[in-house]
């Protein structure tokens, strides 16, 4: 048991770690206009900065390409760019970095190299629109605060520092924390996988298990639901994250949450009505077959496939938290789903807690059985508030 853990645990590992590496490789959307040859030039020159710091150019060439116009449009209006401020060459380096313009490359250089330092203001533009010029200055906006021109000697960091945060002044991905927890919690207390887990907890001791077998089979259940859930979160994030208009995205997976949520409320009151949010019925007969078996491998596996099957039960959260993070551009994203996935399965870990004690689990199976209608109830309402809340949140960001 201990080997098939440990081995199962390294390969996840190594596969986190290069996934990791991949999506630590950030993605800056560079907007420009092909017929500007001094554009092409600078973006030629800023290139290997960003590649110092792991960020890759997206180059999008609105003028050949007519709806990058309408995305740069959008990105501007995510961002709060001044209109005064935007300019026909512009980069969205971070979450909450711009810039706009030829903006000498020792600025960038600098602010990339110290941006962890800085403090977490909403939104930061360095405006430079002069072309064929070797200029020695540049126009700073940090948000709630006038705008300022710079010489290019001056300490930028230390500059940008020196202005504290505006009060209510939050980092889009810094934002999104709460949220995730909450969803986490609310999408953790779904009863499809706890069911499933109880079930074969108390299977397990129909064969006169030992406890700490039973443990070990439900540790590797957990384990299943986790790595499988993970995956398909990365999955869909990567999906996302390829949009031209993650936003949008955003804004329909939330519809969609308010729907299930819906669902899940009519199952309360009217049960009997037809669509609900379930194990599909087909796959019962593969997980009640490995469940037999009764070994930590095929407990791994009762865990994967429940993972999988109960994503229509589980998924409308999960989404709805991928493509916000996509959204915001978080450069943490793989963490917080690292986050989400961990509170997610931490039920399921108490469940495998209370396994060690046969009559404490017959209390949580007796507890989970009267209450696993109301969580269906609790459920949806939290599906329908969360789903309206980023709904109404990213409509805030787009619009102000």
């Amino acid at each position: 048991m201990k080997k098939f853990i440990f081995i199962i645990a390294i390969i996840f590992l190594g596969y986190a770690l290069n996934t990791y590496k991949v999506w630590a490789q950030e993605r800056a959307n560079v907007y420009y206009n092909e017929a500007c040859s001094d554009c092409i030039t600078y973006i030629k020159e800023v290139e290997p900065v960003l590649k110092k710091y792991n960020i890759s150019a997206n180059l999008k060439d609105y003028i050949n390409q007519p709806d990058y116009r309408k995305d740069l449009s959008e990105e501007n209006k995510s961002y709060n760019v001044p209109i005064e401020l935007q300019d026909s060459l512009t980069l969205f380096l971070k979450p909450n970095l711009v810039v706009e313009g030829h903006v000498p490359l020792n600025v960038i250089d600098q602010l990339l190299e110290n941006y962890e330092r800085l403090p977490p203001h909403r939104l930061i533009v360095l405006y430079q629109p002069e072309m064929h010029s070797t200029t020695n200055e540049f126009t700073l906006y940090v948000f709630g605060y006038d705008l300022e021109k710079i010489q290019t000697d001056r300490d930028i960091v230390n500059l940008i520092k020196e202005k504290p945060v505006e009060e209510n002044d939050t980092n889009l991905s810094g934002s999104i924390i709460m949220p995730l927890i909450i969803g986490a919690i609310s999408n953790s207390l779904h009863p499809c996988a706890i069911a499933v887990l109880l079930l074969l907890l108390t299977f397990l001791y129909t064969l006169n298990k030992k406890r700490k077998a039973i443990v070990g089979m439900g540790l590797a259940y957990v384990v299943g639901i986790f790595i499988v859930y993970f995956l398909i979160g990365l999955g869909i994030l990567k999906a996302i994250s390829l949009s031209s208009e993650p936003f949008f995205v955003a804004k329909v997976a939330s519809l969609v949450l308010i729907v299930l949520g819906i669902i899940n409320v009519k199952d309360y009151f009217f049960p009997n009505l037809p669509i609900h949010l379930r194990i599909p019925d087909f796959t019962k007969d593969a997980i009640q077959s490995f469940m037999e078996k009764a070994s930590v491998p095929t407990a791994f596996v009762v865990g994967a496939l429940v993972g999988l099957c109960a994503f229509p039960c589980t998924g409308g959260i999960y989404t709805v938290v991928i493509s916000t993070l996509a959204a915001t551009k978080s450069a943490e994203f793989v963490l917080y789903l690292l986050i989400y996935n961990l509170i997610f399965v931490l039920p399921l870990l108490l469940v495998v807690i209370a396994s060690s004690n046969k009559r404490l689990l017959e209390k949580v199976e007796t507890i989970e059985m009267k209450s696993a209608k109301r969580l269906h109830l609790v459920t949806g309402i939290m599906m329908i508030l969360i789903g309206l809340g980023v709904y109404l949140w990213i409509g805030a960001i787009i619009y102000g």
